[in-house]
């Protein structure tokens, strides 16, 4: 039944997630010019391919044993690809909410740069691609783990290498969370003092859509970093912090769902991608706003052909 139910929701990402961040992505790309703009596209894409491409293989998986199958090559691929797009997407939330934090604060400052913003967006990528790559030269594989149904790190790398790993993964999930926290504070304290004085509803509303979408990364995303703090834990007290290792000896079972779903990246950043075009597409209004574009351009086609018309019967007469 937990295989059936987290088989599901990854279908849930797949199907409900595709199309609302193609609707999201499609409204922001009209005005790209815009910095917000851009920063909601690359979201929307970013969360478009962990929906798109990442969530149907623990789909199939979760429903049917496929361990029988050879899996080096697609677990390695599919690992790199949803650890480099949940990394990006979490990065991305965190721009967006620091900017928006910055204009809240200080509304006369100018906004970065898309140039220097740009550079900066693309050098966090980049680092994403080297840290992956060198994770398989240091022998951190990827490999289909039987009793979770989903690819997971299968390593022979040394001990040294093992910790480094951990430790790079424990500040890149500490980090984020740690400034989103700060940043949602001071932006709810700043609009709660602000009040009807803030400088316009339209701003207001833009203000409180990111901070609503930070408070759903914080939330998705708190069980994971707990988890990253408990097996760091656990790797310098050199297995005395073993909370895990309690779990596992009272009920496998219990250990594997949890790590399969609650304390999974992969499971929770699966219900985050979904629920962020979702606040989106309902804070902006953007399937109203495409209605009445169409509705503009109906009107205006219409128009156009009237007038044309006219001129025919003009020209006949």
């Amino acid at each position: 039944m937990a295989r059936v139910f987290i088989s599901l929701t990854y279908w849930l990402s797949f199907l409900l997630g595709t199309p609302t961040n193609l609707l999201s992505l499609f409204h922001f790309s009209q005005s790209r010019h815009l910095t917000s703009s851009l920063l909601h596209s690359l979201m929307n894409l970013t969360d478009l391919v962990i929906c798109f491409l990442v969530s149907p293989l623990p789909a199939l998986t979760n429903l049917a044993d496929l361990s029988h199958l050879s899996w080096q090559s697609v677990c390695y691929v599919w690992y790199t690809l949803q650890m480099i797009a949940y990394r990006y997407s979490v990065f991305l939330i965190g721009v967006v909410s620091v900017l928006r934090t910055y204009s809240v604060v200080r509304p006369l400052a100018l906004t970065p740069r898309r140039r220097y913003l740009a550079m900066f967006l693309s050098s966090y990528v980049v680092y994403l691609l080297g840290r992956f790559t060198l994770f398989l030269l240091n022998d951190l594989k990827p490999g289909y783990y039987h009793p979770m149904r989903m690819c997971l790190i299968v390593t022979t790398a040394s001990a040294t290498h093992i910790y480094v790993w951990m430790i790079s993964d424990f500040v890149e999930t500490l980090t984020p969370m740690t400034i989103m926290l700060i940043s949602c504070t001071v932006t709810v304290l700043h609009l709660k003092r602000a009040g009807i004085n803030h400088r316009s509803a339209r701003k207001r509303k833009a203000t409180v859509t990111v901070a609503i979408l930070t408070v759903v990364y914080i939330v998705f995303n708190l069980p994971y970093t707990v988890d990253r703090v408990i097996v760091f834990a656990n790797r310098l007290s050199n297995g005395k912090i073993s909370v895990y290792g309690y779990i596992y000896r009272k009920s496998p079972a219990i250990y594997h769902g949890l790590k399969s779903t609650f304390v999974s990246l992969q499971f929770m950043g699966a219900i985050s991608s979904v629920i962020n075009p979702i606040v989106i597409i309902l804070r902006v209004n953007i399937i109203s706003k495409l209605k009445n574009g169409y509705r503009g351009t109906r009107k205006s086609y219409m128009s156009s052909q009237a007038f044309q018309s006219r001129n025919l019967e003009t020209r006949d007469l």
